[in-house]
């Protein structure tokens, strides 16, 4: 399934100069009016001297925009939103901090004892909306809110421009969700997610679905830790995901290591030496569930990195093993059999002593992951690595290697596109 991040959607900000004129005959009915009339009163009484005319004007036009929007005049709509935002830029969170306000002060009147009211109702006459901190408030929720049509309908999205086709607005917000299980898909592709939740609100209530952040927790570990762990991050499976240590998936883990090599002394001239420069790099990328991929070469990375594209290498020199992850520590452990001439001479025939001849490596690496310049699991530091080698008799050997900082550079990650360009299996 190929990706495609050219995601469009309707913006209040986007639209057309050719805007209609504020006093268009299409608005004058009589029930329109009055309610027009009714949301100056309100606010006049409610905002008492922290309004001004300019607010007023501005909060005019964004109201009489919202019932052109109820009415589907999407058109219409855009043109009084672009003339309010114009007056004031931040209008629509004055209005809304105002209105929860109201919402806020008509409660209390109601819950509280005639006695009190007359001290409920005296309201500081130097209080501005800047002093309302909607910090607090959930980004959702308010989005949700700014969503739902006047029969109290959800929707995703609204088509900028009417057309008799099929908009993606139209689509059920199940069939909304299995689309992005497939953009997530069974390699994490998070990025991609956010990218499709910045477009408009819309896109951005359902990036936030809890059950594509869940089933991703549940890929990057496992979910028996994640359902034990979720209550530290306030049960909410993006906060676990973003903030609990993890490799990053959509990329490749780089460490390039250069040291310098004497060589041979010339038999014309003793006393000349020639010194080489030798560079290599080593390649980690994860997967998840727990799979992960090693190459050692001298290859640069524009060469390597296809490499480590597939979950089953092709290359021969691509170690291939699985790592668990313990507190900021993750643990590799990977495979391979060295094979003998002789055994290789035999592989064609059958026999019970064929494989007497195959010896073993095992790779024990422990990394820790760092967070470097706001940049979350973007370094890798070497902890420990060692191999263990077994012999065809039965003998083992461990070499245990000092990890100094020339021999042994730390890994630096870096987004590789092709990792992700396209979608063999959706999330599950």
């Amino acid at each position: 399934m190929e990706r495609n991040s050219g995601y469009k959607s309707a913006n209040r900000s986007e639209v057309n100069d050719n805007y209609v004129d504020y006093e268009s005959n299409e608005t004058n009915d009589d029930n329109l009016m009055e309610v027009l009339d009714n949301f100056r009163e309100n606010w006049r009484r409610e905002g008492n001297d922290t309004i001004t005319d300019v607010d007023l004007k501005a909060m005019e036009l964004f109201k009489e925009g919202e019932l052109l929007e109820q009415r589907g005049k999407m058109y219409d709509a855009v043109a009084f939103y672009r003339r309010a935002t114009q007056l004031v830029p931040d209008i629509e969170f004055k209005m809304y901090r105002l209105e929860t306000r109201m919402e806020s002060n008509n409660e209390n009147v109601e819950n509280s004892d005639p006695e009190d009211s007359a001290n409920q109702s005296n309201i500081d006459p130097n209080e501005t909306y800047d002093d309302f901190d909607d910090s607090d408030c959930d980004l959702i929720t308010r989005f949700l809110r700014l969503n739902c049509d006047e029969f109290g309908n959800v929707f995703i999205c609204s088509p900028k421009q009417m057309t008799s086709r099929t908009h993606f607005s139209c689509l059920p917000f199940e069939v909304v969700l299995n689309i992005l299980k497939w953009i997530v898909s069974n390699e994490l592709d998070l990025r991609s997610l956010e990218l499709f939740g910045s477009v408009c609100r819309g896109f951005y209530i359902a990036s936030r679905d809890q059950e594509l952040w869940r089933l991703s927790c549940y890929n990057a570990w496992d979910s028996h830790s994640s359902a034990s762990l979720i209550s530290n991050y306030g049960n909410n499976w993006r906060h676990m995901f973003v903030e609990r240590v993890r490799p990053n998936f959509n990329g490749a883990y780089i460490s390039r290591t250069t040291y310098i090599r004497q060589g041979e002394a010339s038999f014309q001239d003793v006393h000349y030496r020639p010194c080489y420069l030798v560079e290599y790099y080593r390649y980690i990328r994860f997967f998840p569930n727990g799979l992960v991929l090693m190459l050692t070469t001298a290859d640069d990375p524009h060469q390597s990195l296809p490499l480590l594209r597939r979950r089953k290498p092709r290359n021969s020199n691509v170690l291939s093993g699985h790592y668990g992850i313990n507190g900021q520590t993750i643990f590799i452990v990977m495979k391979r059999d060295i094979i003998s001439e002789s055994s290789q001479m035999a592989r064609k025939y059958k026999g019970k002593n064929r494989d007497k001849s195959v010896s073993t490596q095992t790779f024990n690496i422990s990394l820790d992951v760092k967070t470097v310049k706001q940049r979350p699991n973007h370094q890798l530091l070497w902890k420990h690595y060692s191999v263990q080698y077994r012999k065809p008799n039965g003998h083992e050997m461990v070499t245990n290697f000092e990890l100094t900082a020339n021999k042994f550079p730390s890994f630096w990650f870096s987004r590789v596109k092709s990792y992700v360009s396209t979608a063999e299996h959706k999330l599950v």
